[in-house]
Formats: structure tokens, sequence, C-alpha cells
């Protein structure tokens, strides 16, 4: 599954080399993915509140061009993996022209809120829970 999310470049997510900041690409992202946890019936606070958290364990950033001052991006989210982390890919391209901005992969871990201890998988009602809004039946 994947979503795409438009996003256009504000003045305060620039550094002074006129370029976006290269640690707002790891926002961009965050933008992408949350919208598509929530097209899968899933945010945060319910996540949360579900007894886990997601916190990012890994984030890799490819930047091959620079994202400038009002040029308006197209952010891709696709998921990779839910059943042992909550992996995504991710492209930044320029949504006029489609050129390729920055690509890029997080991986999530399911931390339990009231131990703090990290999972090795994702818990069995979440798998279900995206395996349901996918339309994938689990053997």
């Amino acid at each position: 599954m994947k979503t795409t999310v438009y996003h256009q470049v504000a003045f305060h997510e620039m550094d002074p080399m006129g370029v976006v900041w290269h640690g707002n690409y790891a926002n961009y992202f965050e933008l992408a993915r949350a919208a598509l946890l929530r097209e899968l019936g899933l945010d945060y606070i319910q996540m949360a509140e579900m007894g886990h958290q997601w916190p990012v364990v890994k984030l890799r950033v490819k930047y091959i061009r620079s994202a400038r001052l009002n040029q308006k991006l197209a952010i891709t989210a696709e998921l990779k993996d839910y059943k042992n982390s909550l992996t995504m890919t991710f492209t930044i391209r320029d949504a006029e022209t489609n050129t390729l901005i920055t690509k890029g992969e997080t991986m999530q871990m399911a931390v339990n809120t009231r131990t703090g201890e990290t999972a090795i998988t994702n818990p069995a009602y979440f798998i279900d829970l995206i395996s349901k809004a996918l339309n994938v039946t689990e053997p």
C-alpha cells in the first residue's frame, strides 16, 4: 500500500544556502507516514492506547537534489513491512515535473507503553488490524 501527500516548501524550512535544510526531509517523511497510517485506520494516539508506541529506530535518506522555496513536493510513503517492524520507503518528487529529489526508508519497532520493552515483532493485534485494512488473509 502507498499514499502520496503534497507540501509546498516554506521559508522557515530553508537553510542559509537557500535550499531545504537536510533535517526537514525526515519531517516530510512523517507527513506521508501519518497519512498512510490514517488510510489504514490508525493514528499514533490510537496505537499508544492499544499498548504500544512505534518510535523510529532507523532512518535512511538519499539526497539527490535540493528542494527549494515554494516548490510543491509530492511525498509518497509505501508500506514495506508490518509484521516484524513498521517499515516504509519514501520518495519525494517535484509535484510539477516529477523529478526525484530525495528517497529514504524508516523502520519503527513496537515498544510496550507500560514496560518500555521493545518487541521483537509487532503485536498480533497490530498485524491483524493492518492485514484487515489491506484485505490480506493470514494463513
